[in-house]
């Protein structure tokens, strides 16, 4: 076994069952999947670490990025209750390891990332993989990709500090969006479902995560 098998084990035993992630395929495309391949040379050795790794520093205005932690995606992931038969929006996969691994759990998968460079290094490592059944597009996160709705479930890798309004429009009757959501202080993992045509949002479990660009929270306007 190498080392990055052993690490992905580790990762697997250490923080991705402890925290309740009991989901069969999901627990082995996590296994197989080599995340190193997502992480950029020189950030390889914390491939598996426990926390949110950066992918990207901050440069010309633009924030830094990051892959969710393992947990955190993994619970998202598990949440989203992801079917062979889903199409999946992938909201912000960076380097693209979201969408490998959503790729593996869906029917297809639309990755819509707004840095055009991540989203070459996430293209490239995709097909390194072999995975034939997702694509990168490049624009803004917060509009998604309405060309191509709608979605069953829609993944959003980081933390958003408004509603996503513009997404939830995105999604199939009875479709799902997962993501973290609240203040830097207290965010949680939230579940919204289309039931007809209205959304219900559930609060599911606390987790942090990084700001994702395009949404900031919203001004308070007081007088």
């Amino acid at each position: 076994m190498s080392n990055f098998q052993a690490e992905r084990e580790n990762m697997i035993e250490s923080q991705i069952r402890p925290n309740g992630v009991t989901n069969v395929a999901l627990l082995r495309a996590m296994r197989e999947m080599p995340r190193e391949v997502f992480v950029p040379p020189s950030q390889r050795n914390l491939a598996y670490m426990d926390g949110a790794l950066r992918v990207e520093a901050a440069r010309d205005g633009r924030p830094a990025r990051y892959l969710l932690p393992p947990m955190v995606f993994a619970k998202l992931a598990q949440l989203a209750a992801v079917k062979e038969t889903d199409r999946v929006l992938d909201i912000g996969p960076a380097t693209g390891y979201s969408t490998a691994i959503l790729a593996k759990l869906a029917k297809e998968v639309i990755g819509v990332e707004c840095d055009a460079g991540l989203a070459a290094l996430a293209q490239d490592a995709l097909s390194q993989e072999g995975i034939e059944n997702a694509k990168l597009i490049t624009g803004p996160l917060e509009e998604g990709a309405p060309e191509e709705e709608p979605f069953d479930v829609i993944f959003v890798n980081g933390r958003l500090g408004c509603e996503p309004e513009k997404l939830l429009t995105q999604l199939t009757a009875g479709g799902r969006l997962v993501a973290i959501m609240g203040t830097e202080t207290a965010p949680k993992g939230r579940l919204f479902t289309k039931i007809d045509s209205t959304i219900q949002d559930v609060m599911a479990f606390d987790a942090g995560a990084p700001l994702l660009p395009g949404f900031d929270p919203k001004p308070v306007f007081t007088f």
